[in-house]
């Protein structure tokens, strides 16, 4: 199995706005799909702070949605100006959400970014995580479940 990422951020766009249809989900542009594989040194689109910016229920937070085929969601997968903002939204009292996505097993994590910044290894077990576990999305392979 191979793993781009693209399956689960379809997946979270069909499925996020479910529980909320008046919610609103901003895609921000995607660094690497823009400025990869160009013919040039030049970048079109500077890094962004998140995959999403989302207003759910009068609430706005940055989300990032990412992937795994292992059992351990290691932290290497989010790049540094990820980190950065993150740590600065949490340490402002906002909302950064990583949604992890254990593709082997199809389940789905809502995990809060503060746990990743506290979290004394450089990577997260799914059993430790098993408290922010997205029961309605979990065993969803296909954005059309």
């Amino acid at each position: 199995m191979t793993n781009n990422g693209k399956l689960s951020e379809e997946l979270f766009e069909k499925k996020i706005l479910l529980d909320d249809p008046q919610g609103h989900l901003y895609r921000f542009e995607d660094y690497a799909q823009v400025n990869f594989g160009r013919q040039t040194t030049s970048k079109i689109v500077q890094s962004k702070p998140a995959d999403y910016l989302l207003t759910k229920h009068g609430h706005t937070s940055y989300v990032e949605v990412k992937s795994t085929i292992d059992s351990r969601f290691p932290f290497k997968n989010i790049k540094r100006g990820q980190w950065r903002a993150g740590t600065l939204q949490t340490r402002a009292g906002g909302d950064y959400w990583v949604y992890i996505h254990f593709l082997t097993a199809k389940n789905w994590y809502k995990v809060p970014f503060r746990l990743l910044l506290d979290h004394p290894m450089k990577s997260l077990a799914e059993k430790d995580i098993k408290e922010f576990i997205v029961e309605e999305w979990s065993g969803c392979v296909s954005s059309k479940n």
